[in-house]
């Protein structure tokens, strides 16, 4: 306790033995203490409850938030112990066949009423600063989905069965057709940012989603370390993805610390008190301007992480191409991006920094986005 202060704060420590146990268990020669860690148990919970309450009334320019995604599983083979619901597809001689994500070796061949199954999914590897590498393929069917993977790995035997005892997936879409539009007809932006670690962001546009479901994709599935936010605003849209990534670049450029391992609502909450929300401001269509001009040079973003410039952001036939994709994207760090459009995040910065204090701006990030034992 804290009695030097009007409020009694419980300190956290921990006691620390020194010496060894003797063979009735009692501590000889040796001592011990209490080692206080200095932040009090108010301090824990203090940024928890700030957490909670800081995002009920939203975010401005924002319709729909949503802190973390759907969980799918299996989502990939896992050294072949059981099937991926992710997949490719290749024709053959008139025929389509089907092979598990990462799983080249395992061929099925489908009749093409499979293709009525088939939904879309963004998975947080495949989110980049101002790129979403690619849209992958999923089996989905709802709660059916289990009669889904009978019907199409039935002779797998074994391995469809460990695979069905593990089956996890949503009841619905995150996003299908009826999402393309808001309650007044405006297409919908969606602004994806990752969950985890580093929380770069980009934009999927309305011709984006009407393309997956042009390839008769059902819809699409957001994985469960995928955040988003939809909008009409097409301005607030790219205004918001260029924020998270600005933070991001701000703290690999001042070394402010770890990113926090699981970060969800985090970033949003450092926007909203460093000030940052987007108010149609004359500076913030600058820097939706930027956003935008960074989004056009998808071609050369997919070059600097090894793959080709003309990659369509979603394929329902790929060839197996997708295969290809995610082992090209393993291990691949965000830093050449950023460091290859170095140029434009300094002129975002520069905009930002005349409307805010940076040190104020830098203190925020830390507080709510860097790793700290104590905090959320």
């Amino acid at each position: 306790m804290d009695r030097d202060s009007d409020d009694c704060r419980v300190f956290v420590g921990k006691v620390v033995v020194r010496g060894s146990l003797n063979s009735c268990g009692e501590l000889s020669n040796g001592d011990y203490g209490v080692v206080f860690e200095g932040y009090s148990y108010e301090d824990t919970l203090e940024p928890l409850i700030e957490y909670m309450g800081g995002l009920l009334d939203g975010l401005s320019g924002v319709d729909k938030i949503y802190l973390e995604g759907d969980v799918v599983s299996p989502e990939l083979s896992r050294g072949g112990r059981y099937i991926s619901l992710l997949f490719c597809l290749r024709t053959y001689r008139g025929s389509t066949h089907i092979s598990p994500l990462d799983m080249d070796d395992l061929v099925f061949s489908v009749d093409d009423n499979i293709i009525e199954g088939v939904s879309a999914i963004l998975t947080r590897p495949s989110i980049y600063p101002f790129l979403v590498v690619r849209l992958f393929k999923m089996l989905f069917a709802g709660v059916k989905t289990p009669d889904l993977l009978r019907r199409v790995y039935g002779s797998a035997g074994t391995l469809l069965n460990t695979t069905l005892s593990r089956l996890k997936v949503p009841r619905r879409s995150s996003i299908d057709t009826s999402e393309l539009f808001n309650g007044s007809g405006s297409r919908r932006y969606i602004v994806v940012y990752r969950c985890q670690r580093s929380y770069v962001s980009s934009v999927i546009e309305p011709g984006d989603l009407a393309k997956i479901f042009g390839e008769s994709a059902s819809g699409l599935i957001l994985d469960h370390h995928v955040a988003s936010l939809h909008t009409s605003d097409k301005e607030a849209a790219y205004y918001y993805a260029a924020i998270f990534n600005l933070m991001v670049y701000l703290i690999e450029k001042h070394r402010l610390g770890r990113l926090a391992r699981d970060q969800f609502g985090r970033p949003l909450l450092a926007i909203k008190r460093s000030g940052l929300e987007w108010r149609d401001l004359e500076w913030q269509r600058e820097v939706a301007k930027i956003s935008k001009e960074i989004h056009g040079k998808r071609g050369e973003l997919l070059e600097i992480l090894g793959l080709r410039r003309d990659l369509e952001i979603f394929k329902l036939v790929d060839e197996c191409e997708d295969n290809k994709i995610l082992k090209t994207l393993r291990g691949k760090r965000i830093s050449p991006i950023l460091g290859y459009i170095s140029k434009y995040m300094e002129k975002i910065s520069e905009i930002v920094l005349e409307n805010i204090r940076i040190d104020d701006f830098l203190e925020t990030i830390k507080r709510y986005t860097i790793e700290n034992p104590y905090r959320m």
